[in-house]
């Protein structure tokens, strides 16, 4: 289980990396920023969290990679 601090941190990681990827691309730097916490919860082991930014975001669910 990630602590708060391992979360905060990917969430400060990915942000930074989507506004570097798309400075000018609102819709961009969302997607990015979601789909990079995704991926950096699931690493940490929180893959029941990971599926929740996509639940409220997105109208096909998101479903894990086998």
């Amino acid at each position: 289980m990630a602590t708060a601090i391992d979360i905060r941190a990917a969430m400060k990681r990915c942000a930074t990396k989507a506004t570097e990827d798309y400075p000018a691309d609102i819709q961009g730097r969302s997607v990015a920023f979601l789909a990079r916490l995704t991926g950096s919860l699931e690493h940490l082991g929180e893959a029941e969290l990971a599926e929740l930014p996509w639940s409220v975001t997105c109208t096909a669910p998101y479903t894990r990679p086998e």
